[in-house]
């Protein structure tokens, strides 16, 4: 602080560069965040057409794989998927 409880030039700068510090960091992180989102979309979307592929099969050949083992197909790659997306962002 400057005279009569004024604020002077050197707190105005280090005030100002933790504002852009800060704006930088929540941009990388919202970037960041856009693309595991993209990934994630792209990982489902993969994971889904194995699993119509796998049922499309089944059907063919008139074999049933069981609900429980097409919903770990879907469910398990998703789960350890977004497990990974949540260490990278908490490391991050």
């Amino acid at each position: 602080m400057g005279v009569n409880g004024t604020v002077d030039f050197n707190h105005l700068q280090l005030l100002h560069f933790f504002r852009t510090g800060t704006a930088i960091a929540i941009a990388a992180g919202r970037r960041q965040c856009r693309n595991h989102l993209f990934n994630l979309n792209q990982h489902s979307y993969e994971t889904l057409a194995k699993l119509r592929q796998a049922v499309e099969l089944e059907v063919s050949s008139n074999t049933d794989g069981g609900l429980p083992e097409r919903q770990a197909m879907l469910a398990v790659p998703i789960i350890e998927k977004v497990e990974g997306i949540l260490q990278d962002v908490l490391v991050s």
